[in-house]
């Protein structure tokens, strides 16, 4: 595991060392998620908004109207809800 000691300054900023971004891949300035731990903190990266373009371009629904997508949509969730009420009551019974 790589460590390293940085400054905490008064206003209680760090600067996390290049070395640790790029193992990371981090490679340019953006947001990350301060996580609380047992002993201290995890620093977590968090995806760009907009890095996010286009991941989901192979799930579009073409040549169906907004209405159509909706009821396909809710179609989707009642069976997706179904399935997990299914699980869980299996659990409850021990089967």
């Amino acid at each position: 595991m790589m460590q390293q000691i940085v400054s905490l300054t008064s206003q209680g900023q760090i600067s996390i060392p290049r070395k640790m971004l790029r193992h990371h891949n981090i490679t340019k300035s953006g947001k990350v998620m301060i996580v609380p731990t047992k002993t201290g903190w995890a620093v977590e990266p968090v995806a760009d908004f907009w890095s996010l373009r286009g991941v989901f371009h192979d799930k579009v629904i073409k040549n169906k109207s907004i209405e159509e997508v909706i009821k396909l949509e809710k179609k989707a969730m009642g069976e997706a809800m179904t399935k997990e009420y299914k699980v869980k009551l299996s659990r409850v019974n021990g089967k």
